[in-house]
């Protein structure tokens, strides 16, 4: 009964912070999900070096590129995220987090148009990703597109 109880923890754990690490070997796979951890928490600087120790263990998987990409994002370093995010999108140029984190690092700067377009192609991946929507429409509001941006909104509720 415990084991069964351990499995089941350990697969909330993962869903929740992405099976995208799967493709890594569990010590690459350990730091990805500390890294993790801590940019949750709100600690996004203390989470560098385990991601990047995770990418230094298998340079191959594309969800610590992603981590780490938001990590630089809440840092303020958005040339370093824009390459992690590009990064993860060249080993898998079908991960929605990859276009939607990268949709809110170019909303950052002001970048709306290339915005759009990750937040929809997040989307199109996958059609339920509320943050994709969530993003996308607080792009919408900011070009004065209402009618989108409530649309959008009306679909996280769904």
């Amino acid at each position: 009964m415990l084991a069964i109880i351990a499995v089941f923890i350990l697969m909330v754990v993962m869903i929740g912070i992405g099976a995208y690490l799967m493709c890594l070997p569990r010590d690459a796979r350990d730091y990805a999900e500390r890294g993790y951890r801590r940019i949750k928490e709100g600690n996004p600087e203390l989470a560098l070096d385990d991601l990047t120790s995770a990418i230094t263990k298998e340079p191959n998987c594309a969800a610590p590129y992603v981590y780490r990409g938001m990590a630089y994002h809440y840092t303020g370093r958005h040339n370093e995220a824009l390459k992690d995010f590009n990064r993860a999108l060249e080993i898998d140029p079908d991960l929605p987090p990859a276009y939607s984190h990268r949709g809110e690092l170019f909303k950052s700067m002001g970048r709306l148009e290339e915005a759009l377009k990750d937040y929809d192609q997040a989307i199109n991946l996958e059609p339920k990703y509320k943050s994709a929507y969530k993003g996308r429409a607080a792009v919408f509001r900011e070009l004065g597109r209402d009618k989108e941006a409530l649309l959008d909104l009306a679909k996280i509720k769904d």
